[in-house]
Formats: C-alpha cells, sequence, structure tokens
C-alpha cells in the first residue's frame, strides 16, 4: 500500500475480501508473516483474526489462523 493511501481501511477491506474468497473456496489455514516493527501490518493481521504465535522466521514474527469449516 502507498504511503499516501495509509490509515484509510484499504489494505484491511482487500485482506479481507481476500480472506473472504479463500474461505469459500475451502481454504482454512493463514499466515503472516509480519515485521516486528510494522504496526499497520499487525493491524491487518490482527483485523483478519490472526495472532503471532510466538515464532520468528528470518526476523519477522508469524501470525496465523485456522477456521473452522464452512457450512
Amino acid at each position: 500500500m502507498g504511503a499516501p493511501y495509509q490509515g484509510r481501511g484499504f489494505a484491511k477491506s482487500a485482506a479481507g475480501m481476500m480472506k473472504q474468497w479463500l474461505r469459500q473456496h475451502g481454504v482454512r489455514d493463514f499466515t503472516a508473516h509480519v515485521h516486528p516493527e510494522h504496526l499497520a501490518s499487525a493491524a491487518v493481521a490482527a483485523h483478519l483474526g490472526l495472532a503471532p504465535t510466538g515464532s520468528l522466521e528470518g526476523g519477522e514474527a508469524i501470525w496465523a489462523e485456522t477456521c473452522q469449516p464452512l457450512g
């Protein structure tokens, strides 16, 4: 997301729509790699329902969620 567009909810909205589409197509496991200092990315991950796992990979925190099957 370009800096002039940050803080307007575009990333949360786009990521939410993508997650919804993926869920409708059977995806249940979601993972995000978030740099510990990037609060905006952490906010998007939290908005999607992901939570930090306590694991790090390549200096980035791993956030994850496993959803129940739809229907």
